[in-house]
């Protein structure tokens, strides 16, 4: 054999068995070295190589052939970093416009409504047969071709259609009035739910049913969405083919006139409580609620307009927005964070609460802000900054999904008496935690979280900008990060704060008090203050701390306290730390108990139970917003090993 290197391949295997004879009679065989040989794609992708170290070569592009341009585009793909392939496809796109007049770097995307007598696989024969028709090179159909993509368009829910209070916030004044309807009512005012209204059809009850249209998807619709989809890639390519679009295989021929789902009957609904205001109910957006319009106002005004946490502002949006770009670009936050210029301010808005329909939920969107991206970012390095602050004595749960481990650790932790142990635990609402703390408190606690980071010696935090992803190391990344100052983020979280507006009836109204509502750094702000005094009030514990256990999730907080049952010191001491908790995050959040004193509380969605004697923790989970059955039938959730064992024993005993 030759070469140093060998390879028995499969032919040579077959061709060895069937030589065998003659092998053995005397003949020569022999397996050869294979050689790899550098093919067409080695060569592109070598020549894209010096393109992307010597930018002055890309001239040559326009002299090069539609043929050899597609060749290299396809040459892009075997380059392992995705940072050098969209940067090939991006300037051999453009070159390829030029000469074809076809952007192939867009996605052809044909949108239509949806429909059961609407055929998509005819559509997409219809919009294959226009591309292949347009004399386009072969290679640049090819690639149009696998990039088209037919989509369906989602009908409307009866939430959408009944659903009006949006547009009442907007409006300055409602001239409606409730007192015609026959309807429960409130105070003398109407307020019920759908569901609890007798007569009407079932369809409506749930707010997340999608009703048929009333009218079917046509072959006016279908040649527009073929059309506009043609055309934002061709563009001009198409000519008169436009015009003639055979689309009559498009359609099965399969019509159902019969429908208990027709949006006739939602609209008939409408049209029947049209003075009223129709909302959804916060966290459960399934269920609907009819109430007087002036009711609602009222709510408007109570929690925004007559608010002290916000002022009316007498300028214009768009005045508005230009002073806070300028201030934005003079504090130099412009060099990480863009300025989104089709940014606005979000229109507020609230909803009644899911337990009681007379108490209502705040909402200010700030989703199409100008700094959300900006935001995003600076959210996400908080809540990590906050989660991985060793030696910071806390309660915050980053997740309920945690929940489960940190109540196994509190079982082993609070063991302190033995048989004798005794925990007594409390839970409470944080209330008016967002418009409620003064702006110099959160300042306040932002520096002392990045004051704990400084002491270690670290000054920056870098950030994804598409992943989530975070890390304090010192490593340099590429352009997919963006790496921030602890200076930076002080000086974005204090812009924030100055500059969080929101409308509210045609009004505009600045935020003065709390955190910026609606925004991605309310939550970690919020959070990293009650963590502050959390601290606080572990530190003037002492040695006592090791018998507290707490845990917060944003504004719902429990506290677990052990202590021995056999001593009435003990017991007074763990009632005293349950009253000084009571007091420990200020004078301008206020806790209120949630408990009934029985050591079972409503902690983030579940039963929490803490079982007298030896400290194990019980977890039943309810049903999300189930306001008629009340607690859910489902298994128990056992935080301990013990909990578990007498769980499967009892239904072996069951089963014997």
């Amino acid at each position: 054999m030759f070469g140093t290197s060998t390879v028995v391949t499969q032919v040579g295997k077959i061709a060895l068995s069937h030589s065998k004879t003659w092998f053995e009679e005397g003949g020569d065989f022999w397996i050869a070295p294979i050689i790899l040989t550098q093919n067409a794609r080695d060569r592109g992708k070598g020549y894209l190589r010096q393109l992307l170290e010597m930018p002055f070569k890309r001239k040559e592009l326009s002299l090069l052939s539609i043929n050899k341009l597609m060749h290299l585009y396809n040459c892009a793909g075997s380059f392992k970093e995705k940072e050098k392939r969209k940067t090939i496809r991006d300037f051999l796109g453009k070159v390829v416009g030029r000469r074809a007049g076809v952007n192939i770097r867009k996605r052809m995307t044909v949108k239509i409504r949806y429909s059961k007598e609407v055929r998509k696989s005819g559509i997409r024969n219809v919009l294959i047969t226009k591309i292949e028709s347009c004399g386009l090179h072969p290679a640049i159909a090819g690639i149009v071709r696998r990039k088209s993509r037919i989509v369906w368009r989602r009908n409307r829910n009866v939430a959408e259609i009944l659903c009006n209070y949006k547009q009442h916030s907007k409006m300055p004044e409602s001239l409606y009035t409730c007192k015609h309807y026959d309807l429960p009512a409130v105070k003398g005012h109407v307020l019920t739910r759908i569901g609890d209204i007798p007569g009407l059809p079932a369809l409506v009850l749930n707010g997340k049913n999608v009703v048929r249209p009333k009218i079917e998807t046509t072959k006016e619709e279908i040649s527009s969405g073929l059309q506009s989809g043609l055309a934002s890639v061709l563009n001009g390519q198409l000519g008169e083919q436009l015009s003639d679009l055979q689309i009559a295989d498009c359609f099965s021929g399969e019509r159902d006139q019969h429908c208990s789902a027709d949006e006739g009957i939602v609209l008939a609904v409408k049209n029947k409580f049209r003075d009223l205001i129709v909302t959804q109910v916060d966290r459960n957006t399934g269920d609907l609620v009819l109430r007087c319009p002036s009711t609602y106002q009222h709510g408007l005004d109570k929690l925004f307009t007559w608010n002290v946490a916000y002022d009316e502002v007498s300028r214009s949006e768009a005045v508005i927005m230009k002073e806070t770009k300028t201030d934005f670009e003079n504090q130099g936050l412009h060099k990480l964070v863009n300025w989104n210029p089709k940014g606005r301010f979000g229109n507020a808005y609230v909803l009644p609460k899911h337990k009681d329909l007379e108490k209502w939920r705040p909402i200010a969107p700030a989703c199409s802000d100008p700094t959300t991206t900006g935001s995003h970012w600076i959210a996400r390095a908080l809540n990590l900054l906050l989660e991985k602050l060793r030696g910071a004595m806390h309660f915050n749960l980053t997740a309920t999904a945690r929940l489960k481990q940190n109540l196994k650790k509190a079982e082993t932790k609070l063991q302190q008496y033995g048989k004798d142990t005794l925990t007594i635990s409390e839970g409470f609402d944080i209330k008016e935690m967002v418009t409620s703390l003064p702006h110099s408190a959160i300042m306040g606690a932002l520096n002392w979280l990045l004051g704990e980071w400084e002491k270690k010696g670290f000054q920056k935090i870098t950030v994804c900008k598409r992943r989530k992803q975070v890390t304090l190391g010192r490593k340099t990344y590429g352009k997919g990060y963006r790496k921030f100052s602890f200076t930076y983020i002080r000086s974005f979280i204090s812009f924030e704060l100055q500059h969080t507006y929101t409308k509210c009836r045609g009004k505009m109204l600045k935020q003065v008090i709390g955190v910026p509502m609606g925004k991605n750094s309310s939550p970690p702000l919020a959070c990293i203050l009650c963590a502050k005094y959390e601290e606080s009030f572990l530190r003037s514990l002492g040695s006592d701390r090791k018998l507290v256990h707490g845990v917060r999730f944003m504004d719902d907080a429990m506290l677990a306290v052990v202590c021995n049952r056999r001593k009435e010191s003990s017991v007074d001491m763990a009632r005293e730390i349950l009253r000084k908790f009571g007091s420990c995050y200020g004078e301008k959040l206020s806790l209120v108990r949630t408990d009934d004193g029985s050591n079972t509380i409503d902690f983030v969605g579940s039963k929490l139970t803490i079982v007298p004697g030896r400290t194990r923790f019980l977890l039943e989970p309810k049903i999300k917003n189930d306001w008629k059955s009340g607690w859910a039938k489902c298994n128990r959730d056992w935080t301990s090993k013990d909990g578990g064992q007498k769980e499967e024993e009892e239904e072996e005993e069951e089963k014997g």
